[in-house]
């Protein structure tokens, strides 16, 4: 997240969620955000899947053969494991694109022309048809596996916050000894089986995050911080108490009644400096203190 920040490969990042998985908003221009759609072209700055010329760019070349490429799967290979009643569950290969589109839908389509550069991997030719998204500057610092998509396709933000806190992997696991075993070593023909006992709910944890959690490195980080503004009709606003508060006392107190929206107006009246911002935009000069009574 760090080098995202600092060397801005897709430009000023303004939010962005991690770590293992990163969700990132970007401040663009506004000519970008007109043209994005226009003209997808502009996403061949930032995301490429297709094979760098070997020649010209050995060591992306490189990472992008051993790190950034599907399957082979398809004709190619049919007893791939990502094969799926015939074709790839993943949707590889790929067809070939001139140019980078969207669809109706708008699902994006990243450039793949028909290339004679290809990458020999189990023994069989694949081409730009099997080349997973990327971009360059990340690959050639990283030297890892770091697949970059577009995300103006709204669904496809749905997946992303899915895939960024699904958690760590699960197992189920026990150990005693063989049920079909006794303790003379015979066999056990009994069928009978603990389901209560067999359900145990665990995790696997690979050495990589075993040792990230071991050196107390920072795990999930959020930035910028964010409020939920409030926004509500005259003396229809939320309040909180406890349990055992006073009612009267509640419903009395002028503070407890106070939102960030009575606040924004009730502020604007006494300070003429802030009423060039909009609601949205008005805790970017100004600060809420929140407190409870």
């Amino acid at each position: 997240m760090a080098f995202l920040k600092i060397n801005k490969p897709f430009g000023e990042v303004v939010a962005g969620t991690s770590p293992k998985s990163i969700l990132l908003a970007v401040e663009v221009p506004i000519k970008f955000i007109q043209i994005r759609i226009k003209e997808p072209s502009e996403v061949d700055n930032y995301i490429c899947a297709e094979i760098p010329d070997p020649n010209q760019e050995p060591q992306l070349y490189k990472i992008v053969s051993e790190l950034m490429t599907h399957g082979p799967c398809g004709l190619l290979n049919p007893n791939s494991v990502c094969m799926s009643s015939g074709s790839c569950s993943k949707g590889f290969p790929k067809p070939y694109e001139d140019a980078t589109n969207f669809d109706k839908q708008g699902h994006i389509h990243y450039r793949r022309r028909s290339s004679r550069f290809y990458i020999i991997k189990n023994g069989m030719n694949i081409y730009n048809g099997y080349v997973v998204p990327y971009n360059r500057t990340l690959l050639l610092h990283f030297m890892a596996h770091i697949n970059v998509e577009y995300g103006g396709w709204s669904m496809l933000i749905k997946y992303l916050f899915k895939y960024i806190s699904k958690g760590a992997g699960r197992i189920r696991y026990t150990i005693g000894k063989n049920p079909n075993v006794n303790d003379n070593l015979q066999p056990n023909n009994s069928s009978d089986i603990d389901e209560i006992h067999n359900y145990l709910d665990a995790r696997f944890i690979c050495p990589h995050e075993a040792s990230w959690r071991i050196m107390n490195f920072v795990i999930h980080e959020r930035n910028p911080a964010v409020q939920v503004l409030s926004v509500h009709l005259e003396n229809v606003q939320n309040m909180t108490f406890r349990d055992n508060d006073d009612l009267h006392n509640i419903v009395s107190n002028n503070y407890a009644r106070k939102t960030t929206l009575t606040e924004w107006l009730r502020n604007n009246c006494v300070d003429e400096s802030g009423r060039h911002l909009r609601y949205i935009d008005y805790l970017s000069e100004y600060c809420n203190i929140s407190k409870f009574m």
